[in-house]
């Protein structure tokens, strides 16, 4: 409702008016209401006599068209359902009648008559029957049986009604609601259950297919558990389900991640401040409202797609009931592995869309090649970025840096050319090999996505010659902004770059790069410029990894 006077910092904005300023029709929920400070009814007064509120800033939201509802424990404590199990007819009518006159009479105790004369009804819980609890009970056993242990073992194990009917017994109170009959599936079912999974042995696959048999017995519950021979099992589906399970985690995981939260909290940011926000803002906040509607729906797709999956396989010993879990057409969803690839899909040029987001210039890349093997370093980048990658449109430009001069009272170098070190842009390649160049180079590629491979170059880079010619050392720099760059004074030392950070080593003779602390190894043999578009798109993937993780 808006910062307390005096806070240094507070801006006065009131989230509550701020989204119902937003959102007019709207349903407002304040949950345990009686909880709140005194203070609060007083603001509850305004909303729900004037249907109106006023924040620190001023602003007045308007609570006409809202529908406000407050929930309490007020009565629960000193509520006594005069037993425990269930009452049925007469008795059961007199206790939902005692519990609508025990609870208003609580709310009435508690509030201000002028706070009770502004609600519309007080509404009681009824104690839930019994038929309720049983669906409740039923309900509770279908969500645990959709656990990661139940769909890798694929039990095909239905509950019967009589176990049903014993966990409800076993675990609803009618003073309490359902919460006890989740604790009781918990402690009397899957516990146990949980220990004989723990004790089968293991499989080379790692799968299990299982019996489940359960001797319905007072107390506690009787469990067997068996495993099918290798020829029963059907393990098609199986790897399937596994397979969508995998991946709905995976999507899930993307949904929940710092990044992903990140940009959600700050389009949130956005939406409260969108009267004042330039055309700038607006078309980010519309791009990136787009970009998570999108990941929303893939998130539900992959969910739907994993319980149609998980559904057929439990009950496949049906045809029928197979066939209705598969609602999806060939001809029109395709199967459950091609929905699954194009969501797959989806999501890979999801995360690569937002992973660019963060990169100022991810269609350019300027890099400063120093050292004798500066040539050779050049054309890798060239051959990897045009042959291998297949970049689109990819150009450069080469320049290098005006002759260092050095000064000898300083012992350092000195600028020649103003205030700035000026590069002299070659017209073109031929001109460029003609060049006698002593430092380096200065090379800019332009191209689609060249500034996402180049983004992680920064370092030195060592090429391993053999044993009779000697290791070159090369640095490499990204350059965001020629005019405010200056060359690295130790290009002119014995030791060259020996106090610079590696980036990546060619080994000689062997087919790798290690890109410190990484090694990229390949099975076959690769020449020089494909061995680093192989690097560069698994840095690039291990980067969008890391983001989303």
């Amino acid at each position: 409702m808006g910062s307390t006077t005096g806070i240094q910092g507070a801006s006065g904005e009131g989230l509550l008016t701020a989204k119902m300023r937003q959102q007019p029709f709207s349903v407002l929920l304040f949950d345990e209401f009686e909880k709140a400070h005194h203070t609060v009814f007083d603001l509850f007064l305004q909303m729900l006599g004037e249907a109106r509120l006023t924040d620190q800033a001023g602003r007045t939201a308007d609570f006409r068209n809202a529908v406000i509802l407050l929930t309490s424990n007020l009565g629960a404590s000193s509520f006594k359902s005069g037993g425990f199990g269930f009452e049925t007819g007469a008795e059961d009518a007199n206790i939902a009648d005692r519990a609508r006159t025990h609870f208003r009479d609580a709310v009435q105790k508690f509030l201000r008559p002028e706070m009770v004369n502004r609600i519309d009804a007080i509404i009681p819980f009824d104690p839930l029957p019994r038929d309720i609890a049983r669906e409740v009970t039923r309900k509770e056993f279908e969500r645990a049986r959709r656990r990661d242990g139940f769909v890798q073992r694929v039990p095909t194990f239905n509950a019967p009604d009589p176990l049903i009917d014993w966990l409800t017994d076993r675990g609803f109170d009618l003073r309490y609601g359902g919460r006890p009959l989740k604790r009781a599936i918990e402690r009397d079912l899957l516990v146990p259950l949980a220990s004989k999974f723990s004790d089968l042995p293991l499989v080379a696959d790692g799968a299990f297919e299982l019996r489940i048999t359960l001797g319905l017995e007072d107390a506690p519950l009787d469990i067997e558990v068996e495993a099918l021979d290798v020829d029963e099992r059907e393990l098609g589906q199986h790897d399937q389900a596994i397979k969508m399970m995998h991946a709905r985690r995976s999507i899930t995981h993307v949904w929940r991640c710092n990044h992903v939260s990140s940009l959600r909290a700050r389009v949130d940011r956005f939406l409260l401040g969108k009267k004042n926000m330039n055309s700038e803002n607006k078309a980010w906040l519309h791009k990136n409202l787009e970009r998570l509607e999108r990941l929303r729906a893939m998130v539900h797709d992959m969910e739907s797609l994993e319980t149609e999956l998980v559904t057929a396989h439990i009950l496949r010993h049906d045809e029928a009931a197979t066939n209705a879990a598969k609602t999806a057409k060939p001809s029109e969803s395709g199967t459950w592995i091609e929905r699954h690839d194009r969501i797959q899909e989806q999501l890979a040029v999801w995360q690569l869309e937002v992973f660019l987001m963060d990169i100022k210039k991810p269609n350019r890349a300027t890099l400063a090649i120093y050292g004798p093997g500066f040539r050779t370093l050049f054309t890798r980048y060239q051959r990897a970025l045009k042959e291998e990658l297949e970049i689109p449109d990819i150009a450069w430009e080469i320049g290098s840096f005006a002759p260092l001069v050095e000064g000898k009272a300083q012992g350092n170098f000195t600028k020649c050319a103003g205030d700035a070190w000026q590069v002299n842009w070659y017209a073109n390649d031929a001109e460029y090999h003609r060049a006698i160049i002593q430092t380096g180079i200065v090379v800019r590629f332009t191209g689609e996505m060249v500034g996402a491979y180049l983004n992680d170059e920064v370092g030195v880079h060592i090429i391993e010659s053999n044993e009779h010619q000697e290791t070159h050392r090369n640095l490499v720099h990204d350059i965001s902004s020629i005019e405010d760059y200056e060359p690295p004074k130790s290009i002119g030392r014995k030791d060259k770059f020996l106090q610079e950070l590696k980036c990546r080593t060619w080994k000689y003779g062997v087919n790798e790069i290690i890109h410190h602390p990484t090694t990229t190894r390949t099975g076959k043999w690769l020449n020089e410029h494909a061995l680093l578009a192989l690097e560069l798109t698994n840095r690039m993937k291990s980067r969008i990894k890391a983001m989303f993780s």
